[in-house]
């Protein structure tokens, strides 16, 4: 039968789009999987209906907590599970038919591999591809190179104690893969849109993208260990980011055509300083 996977799935006011997520898991060409969906004390509605519908599926299992946020959801839920490997699963996202089987296969081959995920396929507000790269500690320093949704080892979640339940604004799945790199394990990245991500005009992450610099700051003050050390890499690629942006604003429109509009200014302004005293 295989080794058991638990897809863990926070639900906080997201039943809309459930069914669609659910779907994606019933498809899977891997089958010895157990479906955790938690409320996240949700309460919309409909969402409660569809909730209170999927509690008498026998291959479901709903566990019901106070609102808190995803990284108490996902603990609760990991915690609560049977498989020795977990999947997280944003109720508004969507898996390709193939992803656990694939992601399963690389993570059993190494004791180092701690998790494995694919690039992700955007759909909604925006489409297109989101490449990634996983890998180490030096992979994770400055941004998340993996989505939340990556096949994991429970022991290894149980051994870092699991996702931040302090980050309560977004990022926590990024602190969490720097907890697990920093000791030295690796994340894998196949690349292929294997996973469906869905982007909204208006999400959590667009809230955590605005409040990032205080977000990373919480990061680098709880990892200063790592952090100290990658200094020299972090300042080194900020210049590598800064130079890019320099040459592609000297290379766009606006700055040729600032520039020809000032020229005649310019001239004139010459003129006048050469003939004066």
């Amino acid at each position: 039968m295989g080794d058991l996977v638990s897809v863990i799935i926070p639900c906080y006011n997201q039943g809309i789009y459930l069914y669609e997520a659910l779907d994606s898991v019933y498809k899977q060409t891997y089958q010895h999987i157990e479906i955790i969906v938690v409320n996240d004390g949700s309460t919309d509605e409909k969402t409660l209906e569809i909730l209170s519908s999927l509690s008498n599926e026998s291959s479901i299992k709903i566990l019901n907590i106070q609102k808190s946020n995803p990284s108490v959801a996902r603990n609760f839920g990991i915690s609560k599970c049977s498989g020795s490997f977990f999947l997280p699963l944003d109720a508004d996202d969507r898996l390709h038919p193939s992803f656990i089987e694939r992601t399963l296969e690389i993570l059993k081959t190494s004791d180092t591999i701690a998790g494995v995920s694919s690039w992700a396929m955007q759909f909604g507000a925006k489409s297109g591809i989101k490449t990634l790269e996983g890998g180490g500690i030096e992979n994770f320093i400055r941004y998340n190179n993996c989505t939340v949704t990556a096949l994991l080892k429970k022991s290894i979640w149980e051994e870092i104690g699991g996702y931040d339940e302090n980050m309560r604004e977004g990022f926590e799945d990024w602190e969490f893969y720097i907890n697990l790199t920093k000791r030295g394990y690796k994340i894998v990245i196949i690349p292929e849109p294997l996973f469906y991500y869905r982007i909204k005009t208006k999400s959590r992450n667009t809230v955590a993208l605005v409040k990032r610099p205080e977000i990373y700051r919480y990061i680098i003050n709880k990892h200063r260990d790592v952090f100290d050390q990658y200094y020299p890499q972090i300042i080194y690629e900020l210049e590598q980011d800064l130079q890019k942006t320099v040459q592609a604003f000297m290379h766009s429109t606006n700055y040729r055509l600032g520039n020809f509009l000032l020229f005649l200014p310019r001239k004139i302004l010459q003129w006048i300083k050469a003939f004066l005293p």
